[in-house]
């Protein structure tokens, strides 16, 4: 791949870039300056009582003259009043949102949507009408959790882990910045917290020991969604831990196959794996035969190779190029040979530099797998001697797991 900086005059493709490292250093301690400053004015801000969100909570809209303050929306706000006049009367989730939807109540997205709120049109593409009436779970559950609609703001629930990516980790609860009373309230506090003690009464202990390991990396192949933990019990009185794709239950014409798989079945095909994966990276004859299988460092030489002679052969009719005008301005040559030589060499130095920018990248992406083998080699050795998954472990070693159903090939299931 070719780098081309105008302004700080850097070609990648030319040997002259001594000063770009340099440049590439202090250009990093400014950018990680500019986030440190960003985030601590954040945090002051947040810490004065000042809405520092992107959208508005659903019920609540900005101050027309102070944006950092929020009012409330009137039109939603009776939404969320009676999503906890439901609750307090000792409504479940599911029983509020089949209430919502027999109301015909937009969804927040829809109803932000409908306010001005591009932000929220991807959410609606490509879905039904009856989409936008469809309430999740999920969705109640944090409107009925949320301190906002008792009048206070809570901040820092999630952050930024790195300046240099923009994926968002959540922050521990003991961890956020809380500061009471700052805009008025929807639902008293009164209500608030007797919903919150509604909920403690009614959790129930856990019947079985198993830690969720699998938590987020596990997804349904038929509709992508995460697979949840769930459990019940045979007809033997046996404990059944298993997980399921609960958008099968929620939206059986988005995911109509029910995708499970039983726990102690996961676990030992992944522990399987990964034991095959370590012994693999243990052996040092083994290792080597994977890691030149995965960067195919024969093909890598030969791209090398073929780098180099494009290189050189366009330094060549740079200076064949240069000689030929020389020659046309001294009259050795006339116009038409001139234009004619020129063209063809004009033609064959842009089929090279198309040639070149492939071959770098090919080779960019083969140093990649081999940076690529190296991380896993090194996260794996901190495993080697474990002898149970944890949840660190698969976190670091796997992105996801998809699970899909049984398929039949040839009267074999596969």
């Amino acid at each position: 791949m070719r780098y081309i900086a105008v302004n700080d005059n850097v070609d990648t493709l030319k040997p002259d870039n001594d000063v770009a490292p340099f440049k590439n250093i202090l250009n990093d301690m400014y950018a990680k300056d500019i986030s440190r400053k960003t985030k601590t004015a954040k945090r002051q801000r947040a810490l004065q009582g000042m809405y520092i969100g992107c959208t508005p909570p659903y019920g609540y809209k900005r101050h027309p003259q102070n944006r950092s303050k929020l009012i409330i929306d009137e039109e939603a706000a009776e939404v969320v009043r009676e999503i906890f006049k439901l609750a307090l009367e000792g409504r479940g989730i599911r029983q509020i949102r089949a209430v919502l939807a027999k109301k015909r109540i937009l969804v927040p997205s829809a109803y932000k949507c409908l306010n001005g709120g591009t932000r929220f049109d991807r959410f609606l593409k490509g879905q039904g009408e009856d989409y936008k009436y469809l309430w999740r779970i999920p969705t109640i559950h944090n409107i009925l959790a949320d301190r906002v609609y008792a009048g206070d703001l809570e901040s820092h629930k999630t952050e930024v882990a790195s300046y240099k990516t923009k994926k968002r980790v959540p922050v521990s609860k003991d961890k956020r910045i809380v500061v009471e009373n700052t805009h008025e309230p929807i639902v008293s506090r009164e209500d608030f917290e007797r919903i919150r003690e509604l909920w403690a009464a009614r959790c129930s202990p856990n019947r079985h020991n198993y830690d969720n390991l699998f938590r987020s990396i596990l997804f349904c192949a038929e509709c992508g969604h995460r697979l949840a933990m769930a459990y019940n019990t045979t007809a033997a009185g046996t404990l059944k831990v298993y997980y399921r794709c609960a958008n099968h239950y929620e939206n059986p014409d988005k995911c109509g196959k029910g995708t499970s798989i039983a726990f102690d079945d996961l676990y030992g095909q992944v522990r399987g794996k990964l034991k095959r994966l370590f012994g693999l990276l243990n052996d040092c004859e083994m290792s080597e035969r994977l890691k030149n299988g995965m960067a195919e460092n024969g093909g890598q030489k030969k791209a090398v190779a073929e780098k180099e002679r494009i290189e050189k052969r366009m330094a060549a009719l740079s200076k064949l190029i240069k000689k030929l005008y020389e020659d046309h301005i001294a009259g050795i040559l006339d116009v038409d040979s001139y234009q004619s030589f020129l063209s063809d060499y004009q033609r064959e130095r842009q089929e090279l530099c198309g040639r070149l920018s492939v071959i770098c990248a090919e080779i960019d992406k083969r140093g990649e797998r081999d940076k690529g083998f190296e991380q896993l080699k090194a996260v794996a050795g901190e495993f080697l001697n474990c002898r149970t998954l944890t949840a660190v472990m698969l976190n670091k070693l796997i992105e996801r797991i998809e699970v899909g159903r049984p398929r039949k090939e040839n009267g074999k299931i596969k």
